[in-house]
């Protein structure tokens, strides 16, 4: 090894190590008010752990076995897949509907690009109240139009109906994320080189097939990003049922982590509960590896 080759390989050294010595503070910081923490309240979901047990002692598999012995468990799991599918699937369709919109580069679309990340800015809690208040029977403003036009069958208190309840709990997810969709897919649309576009025109592309041929398939790590975004936001919002619906009416809203924090919160089994996440957990994983293969595979 020359001189040259030496003193290059010292000062890769040197820089790797002085990366490292930056990244320590950070990663003690994680190990100790992050990873310590979610190690040890792992450890609970094999034990009896409670509020009223504060003495936990091992029981081995049995509070995963509480879980599966429970029906309704399996029925949450399946609400919560189908749940997610649909609701993902439909976000995608219209946010990339919303990002041609955009990229067509009509009349007030700045400005309309300018207003679309509102609803996903907003506190949940904000725009939860605002929807309890669109959908009151007595004031809201949804079932005031109903009035107007006579339809008088339709004025219900959509949150407290069991039909009603997890499409209005659908809509609100939707209108929220809709935006950051558009938002996403229309960068990814911006940064496709025109001269493909005109090649296209050139031999006479349809729309459709400029849409599919080119456009989709350069904007695949886009689309994979926000749908794996949203599909753990998604199998893990808590917030909008809860202020929403809390799981109700019978059930029909209740998914895995609504589920999961009642174990813990109304139930107070925490055993149990840590039981619960780990499940969702090991659930969510064949996800993310199937989402890395496709953003991976050309």
């Amino acid at each position: 090894m020359n001189k040259n080759k030496l003193k290059k390989f010292n000062y890769e050294k040197q820089e790797k190590a002085f990366a490292y010595l930056l990244i320590f503070p950070v990663m003690l910081i994680y190990t100790v008010f992050l990873f310590y923490p979610v190690l040890t309240r792992m450890l609970d979901a094999f034990t009896n752990f409670s509020v009223f047990n504060p003495n936990a002692t091992f029981v081995g598999l049995d509070n995963f076995k509480e879980l599966f012995f429970n029906t309704d468990f399996f029925a949450i799991i399946a609400r919560t897949f189908i749940f997610v599918a649909i609701i993902v699937s439909i976000q995608y369709i219209l946010g990339l509907t919303f990002a041609l919109l955009l990229s067509l580069d009509l009349p007030y679309t700045s400005g309309l690009r300018n207003f679309a990340m509102v609803p996903w800015v907003l506190p949940v809690a904000a725009t939860v109240l605002v929807f309890n208040w669109i959908f009151q029977p007595e004031y809201g403003l949804l079932n005031i139009f109903f009035e107007a036009i006579g339809q008088h069958q339709l004025v219900k208190y959509w949150f407290g109906d069991p039909d009603l309840a997890l499409p209005a709990v659908s809509i609100i997810h939707i209108w929220r994320n809709v935006p950051f969709y558009g938002i996403v897919l229309y960068a990814g649309l911006k940064g496709i080189p025109s001269e493909l576009y005109e090649a296209a025109s050139i031999d006479g592309s349809s729309f459709f097939n400029t849409l599919f041929k080119i456009k989709l398939p350069l904007i695949k790590k886009q689309s994979i990003i926000v749908i794996l975004l949203h599909i753990m936001f998604t199998y893990n919002n808590i917030d909008i049922i809860l202020l929403s619906t809390g799981g109700g009416p019978i059930g029909v809203t209740n998914m895995l982590a609504v589920n999961t924090y009642n174990i813990v919160w109304s139930k107070l089994q925490f055993g149990v509960g840590t039981a619960s996440a780990i499940m969702m957990f090991l659930m969510l994983i064949p996800i993310a590896l199937i989402s890395i293969y496709f953003s991976n595979k050309d």
